[in-house]
């Protein structure tokens, strides 16, 4: 379109015009190019390399929510000065989907995160990211984005409990009568959301300050995604002092989502589904999510548990493991 337009001016300029009627149509054109190329560049990432010719694919995603995307630092966060803790690496489970793009040297992938996850969110709605990795079917943060079928991954909800409180809870029902909490950072399909307005629940900013909760009577149990509460309670060294329930309470299908904004929409549909379709990339994804647990239980191996769970056992002997317990009623006597 740019190209017939910049013809017909150049046949119109060689015609015999005054002076003034060249300038004008000079004018025209350099105006119309400039809209051309600013509307060009807002709606792509192309510019984000000097090679016109290479296909940027922007990526998006969740900010801090392990797997699906979190900060990586290589070694214990504790232990880093605030300066170093801005040293970090950006990681998703679905990062390793997009290596085989890169594979091709025509194509780049560009990761940009906001601060805020709604914001990322905006970002695929206006077009000016292409992919997000991650978003749940029927939930309306996610209606501009156009879903890659089959889901790789089933993102479900685990219910969390002190083991001592888990063996008396035969089903969902006898929940509504105690009290439960979710974490802030948590994210559930709209489905789920719905579902969970018939328990009582807090909800806490610091996964800590929720466990706390739990430990210390104040709360029954927890919802929480399994994937995120594994990891969150593997780096506050909890894992073992837990119980999550062994089957999931609501599926949660995590999918790709392409913006339907996008100026690749078409080449990332058709390329992402083949890659879904795929039961071998399937199976590298669960490989992928089973190095990444791996890879927090080895950074996080001896991390010493909260307080509180020292509070807890005191308070109750119960909540220690059977030989542990019987050797404490034995002190007391």
């Amino acid at each position: 379109m740019v190209k017939l337009f910049l013809l017909i001016i150049d046949i119109l300029i060689k015609r015999k015009k005054t002076h003034m009627q060249k300038l004008i149509l000079t004018s025209i054109t350099l105006i119309f190019a400039l809209i051309s190329n600013i509307s060009y560049a807002q709606n792509s990432f192309f510019d984000k390399t000097p090679d016109t010719k290479t296909l940027g694919i922007c990526l998006t995603g969740f900010n801090d929510y392990p797997p699906f995307g979190y900060k990586y630092y290589t070694q214990n966060v504790e232990t880093l000065n605030e300066a170093q803790q801005k040293e970090y690496k950006r990681a998703s489970l679905f990062d390793i989907i997009f290596v085989e793009f890169t594979k091709n040297a025509n194509v780049i992938t560009i990761n940009d995160y906001t601060p805020s996850y709604q914001e990322n969110i905006r970002l695929i709605n206006s077009g000016k990211c292409d992919v997000i990795l991650g978003a749940y079917f029927d939930t309306k943060s996610y209606q501009q984005a156009s879903l890659i079928y089959p889901s790789l991954i089933n993102n479900s909800v685990s219910l969390i409990m002190l083991p001592k409180t888990a063996k008396n809870i035969k089903n969902l029902s006898e929940l509504k009568k105690l009290k439960g909490g979710i974490f802030a950072q948590d994210h559930f399909s709209d489905f789920v959301q719905r579902q969970m307005k018939d328990y009582e629940l807090t909800k806490e900013e610091m996964p800590t300050k929720l466990f706390e909760k739990l430990f210390t009577g104040q709360i029954d149990y927890i919802f929480a995604t399994h994937y995120f509460a594994t990891i969150e309670a593997i780096k506050l060294g909890l894992r073992d002092q837990l119980s999550f329930s062994k089957q999931a309470i609501w599926d949660m299908p995590i999918f790709l989502g392409v913006s339907k904004a996008s100026r690749n929409r078409k080449y990332l549909e058709e390329k992402l589904t083949s890659y879904s379709n795929n039961p071998e990339n399937r199976a590298k994804i669960e490989q992928e999510l089973r190095r990444i647990i791996a890879e927090f239980e080895a950074q996080y191996q001896g991390t010493v548990p909260p307080t509180y769970i020292k509070q807890a056992k005191e308070n109750n002997p119960s909540t220690l493991p059977k030989q542990e317990s019987e050797e404490k009623k034995e002190k007391q006597e």
